[in-house]
């Protein structure tokens, strides 16, 4: 696994821009309070305060990570989180470098 920018999809070619085990310590994923914030919003959800501050502190010790192995092959996108002396997944991104309009 390697340190540093992470790979990035052409959606024009429909290929990455280089494949491996990546992972990005400079940047740190935010979807989680973006979607609970948009879920507030836009959909009325009941999402308080305490909550999304756990989602702050969870991204604020994440990392996402991209796996890519040939063009014609789905990445794998997920996130790590430190807890303690240990690592975990906590998200799987399924959505990251989609095409969709």
């Amino acid at each position: 696994m390697k340190s540093g920018k992470l790979p990035i999809f052409d959606c024009g070619t429909m290929k990455w821009e280089k494949l491996g085990f990546y992972y990005d310590r400079k940047t740190r994923p935010n979807e989680l309070s973006q979607t609970a914030k948009f879920m507030n919003e836009i959909l009325d959800a009941k999402i308080n305060n305490t909550e999304m501050q756990r989602l702050r502190n969870l991204e604020s010790r994440s990392y996402r990570a991209i796996m890519t192995s040939d063009e014609h092959e789905e990445p794998f996108v997920f996130h790590v989180t430190k807890e303690g002396e240990k690592w975990f997944i906590t998200v799987i991104d399924r959505a990251y470098a989609g095409c969709d309009a």
